[in-house]
């Protein structure tokens, strides 16, 4: 799930700057066919853009750095105070937000599958009828006036009933000859994975905008009085409308589509500004690639569980690990006890010692923000150890640098398991201290 929150993430903020452009100068303009090609072109970049940022600025995730860790020490928590000297890790934080967010994912899936079934319901009690390009179902519900899904346009019983019927009828077939169900179901998925921005539902509705004032003219290309139809609409627009994936005959603004039947302005040049979306589009790109969009992505997708696998037996006390362009260090965590607290046997990572090591040497990484503005410095890192040997919390104990106890604190988050520490044979909850310190070359 975070993976997919930091893709949610790309996409947003790629949909954000497109969706600027299209707002400012291109929506409300007699350009229909123009004006969805953008919307969909939007759309498309905004789910492609992932990749494109992940090609675009793609790099070995290596920062000509120094990383030491030092010898971890553990003691037992006092009976005065719990872990008073550790702040509560921000990995609390992150898990409620991929909570949140994969309830929010699992909430419009769920609407939208509530939609498609009402639909089938409806469509179970109507009456099939085969009109032009689709299939009309007339149905009982005299709520709503028509809809269409797919290739199937729903129209009420007492509508179809009356002289309105090629009005409705015309308009219905241009939704489904101009495929804008293929429309809705992209806008769709992007609400699906960026339920909250504000702008993914926006877009939507811009969509559903375009496709009214599209099947509007061609109604009135087959013949119909333009002032007959408009006076319909107006009459149809206190029909009530249900929350369904699909295009109603009375959507969007009454005074709009009106406005839009009426406008036969030129176009002329105005289609050149479909253009000034690439500018945008590059400006979402870099905007992906700050350093702090790129740490925040990170704490998302790197968000995950040790899986623990390796064993020390035969292990060295002393590893190092050669990287393209950067060397870490690492020590031994040699284990202190505490001699004024009994017989105490301190807090180890249940695959050993060797093992916490090498999973930390292969997952941290010199923050690129912190060697940029040339920060170093030790971080202490403490893990709050339960008597059952699971890490209850993770802090900074002793602070270096934002950037750098940020990615101390990520790659400490995903260490997952440990033996508990004993007092006089018992297992008690403990402090396990792991002292990591950042060192830049030399100039």
């Amino acid at each position: 799930m975070g993976a997919l929150l930091s893709y949610s993430i790309i996409s947003g903020i790629v949909l954000f700057f497109c969706y600027l452009p299209y707002r400012w100068f291109m929506a409300g303009r007699k350009q229909l066919a123009l004006n969805r090609a953008v919307l969909l072109l939007i759309c498309g970049l905004s789910l492609m853009s992932p990749i494109i940022v992940s090609r675009l600025f793609a790099h070995d995730g290596n920062v000509e750095g120094l990383v030491e860790l030092g010898d971890a020490y553990s003691r037992p928590i006092s009976s005065e105070g719990g872990m008073e000297d550790v702040a509560i890790h921000k990995i609390i934080l992150i898990k409620i937000i991929l909570i949140a967010y994969a309830a929010g994912v699992a909430c419009v899936a769920l609407i939208y599958l509530v939609s498609i079934g009402r639909i089938a319901s409806i469509a179970a009690r109507s009456r099939r009828e085969k009109v032009g390009v689709g299939d009309v179902m007339v149905y009982d519900d005299g709520n709503m006036e028509a809809f269409n899904f797919g290739n199937t346009i729903f129209i009420s019983r007492s509508l179809y009933a009356t002289d309105k019927r090629r009005m409705v009828l015309a308009h219905e077939s241009a939704h489904v000859r101009l495929r804008h169900w293929v429309d809705l179901l992209l806008s769709q998925i992007v609400i699906g994975l960026q339920w909250y921005n504000p702008v993914a539902w926006m877009l939507k509705d811009s969509l559903k905008e375009i496709h009214e004032y599209q099947a509007d003219e061609s109604v009135i290309k087959q013949g119909v009085d333009p002032l007959d139809y408009q006076l319909f609409l107006v009459s149809a627009a206190f029909s009530s409308k249900f929350n369904l994936p699909a295009n109603f005959l009375n959507a969007g603004n009454m005074r709009k589509r009106i406005c839009m039947m009426n406008d036969n302005g030129e176009v002329g040049l105005r289609r050149l500004v479909a253009v000034s979306v690439i500018p945008f589009l590059a400006l979402g790109l870099f905007a992906c690639d700050l350093a702090p969009v790129k740490a925040l992505i990170r704490q998302f997708n790197d968000y995950s569980f040790y899986e623990k696998s390796s064993d020390d037996e035969g292990a060295e006390d002393w590893v190092e690990y050669e990287g393209p362009n950067e060397e870490l260090s690492i020590v031994k965590d040699a284990m202190v006890s505490d001699p004024s607290s009994g017989n105490f046997i301190g807090a180890e990572y249940a695959d050993g010692r060797m093992a916490l090591m090498q999973f930390i040497n292969a997952n941290i990484k010199y923050p690129e923000i912190a060697e940029a503005n040339k920060k170093q410095g030790k971080v202490i890192i403490s893990f709050q150890i339960a008597a059952d040997g699971e890490v209850m919390s993770v802090g900074v104990n002793a602070s270096a640098d934002r950037w750098l106890d940020e990615e101390a604190l990520r790659v400490c988050g995903m260490v997952s398991k440990f033996t508990p520490a004993t007092l006089d044979g018992r297992p008690v909850e403990s402090i396990y201290n792991l002292p990591i310190t950042f060192k830049l070359p030399q100039e």
